[in-house]
């Protein structure tokens, strides 16, 4: 019995000795995360400030994008819905947009949206406007609208991790095996044979792809 309670006093002092240098990492990430959080609540002010005192739509289009990124959703959307009605013309706005409607689940409402920014830019915001049609598409159940809009977004893109697992889950479900299969490997190795940061990045639709072909295809 005396030996079991001396086992436990050196696990306690060993674990309140370690306990500090396993918590650091968690601390310093919540601190970056509340100074973020600061920063973009400052900018919000300042935003909200410039409206009422300017109320151009410019302004409103970047109030608009700053509450959708602090995940108030819906005001984001309000302010977005006035920027577009005053400047109809504003490919950065009907993305913000299409975005705030797609976090919001109204895909085939983000889906109109982010199909008017590609038609004129379809490498707008990196590819992100393109790639997020396409979700639009596949999240309201579009799958052959979906799989047109993620074959053409990996023509400007090749081998995107998530697009190319998505489309091929796509094929898969339309008896597409083989080339889901092909297009999963060629994207595996795209990625391994890429930098070390991107190959972090990419780990989770890496280990997704690798899963899907060990149990459908390599078992």
């Amino acid at each position: 019995m005396r030996l079991a309670l001396e086992v436990l006093a050196v696990a306690i002092m060993v674990g309140l000795f370690i306990a500090p240098f396993l918590l650091y990492p968690l601390k310093v990430a919540m601190g970056q995360r509340r100074k973020v959080k600061q920063i973009l609540s400052s900018q919000i002010a300042e935003l909200r400030a410039a409206v009422d005192r300017l109320g151009t739509p410019y302004h409103m289009m970047q109030l608009g994008a700053a509450l959708l990124e602090a995940g108030s959703y819906d005001e984001a959307c309000r302010w977005l819905e006035q920027a577009l009605e005053r400047d109809p013309h504003s490919l950065e706005t009907r993305f913000h947009l299409g975005r705030c409607y797609f976090l919001q689940r109204r895909y085939e409402a983000a889906g109109r949206q982010l199909e008017e920014v590609i038609k004129q830019r379809p490498t707008h915001a990196y590819g992100e406007a393109f790639f997020l049609y396409a979700r639009s598409l596949e999240e309201a159940g579009d799958r052959a609208a979906a799989l047109e809009a993620y074959e053409r977004f990996l023509r400007y893109y090749p081998n995107h991790p998530e697009a190319t697992y998505r489309f091929a889950m796509l094929l898969e479900r339309g008896g597409e095996r083989a080339r889901a299969a092909a297009l999963l490997r060629e994207m595996i190795a795209a990625v391994e044979s890429g930098p070390a940061f991107q190959r972090e990045r990419q780990r989770q639709w890496v280990r997704k792809a690798k899963s899907w072909l060990t149990s459908h295809v390599e078992a």
